[in-house]
């Protein structure tokens, strides 16, 4: 989970950016399951779904069919941000 506060951004496009996945993600914010995640940039709006105060953030990822076939990494490789138009990233987690 993480904490939101509307007053650290003066935009309400709010972003979610998981900087390296290998392969696909998928993304659960307060309940809600958003589009998939298939390739870089990793983004998607979450300006709907995100809460003030706590938000229950949840990623699965996993690799491609042709690629469960082979041995390579898979994962979540670096961090997760909350993005804005008009502010700097937040670093979650």
């Amino acid at each position: 989970h993480f904490e939101w506060d509307p007053v650290a951004s003066t935009s309400m496009s709010m972003w979610l950016e998981l900087v390296l996945v290998l392969e696909t993600a998928r993304v659960t914010l307060n309940g809600v399951l958003l589009e998939p995640l298939v390739w870089s940039p990793y983004r998607v709006e979450i300006s709907r779904e995100l809460r003030v105060g706590r938000n229950e953030l949840q990623v699965e990822v996993a690799n491609t069919n042709a690629l469960e076939k082979r041995e390579r990494p898979s994962g979540m490789l670096g961090p997760v941000w909350l993005l804005s138009r008009n502010t700097f990233p937040t670093l979650l987690g």
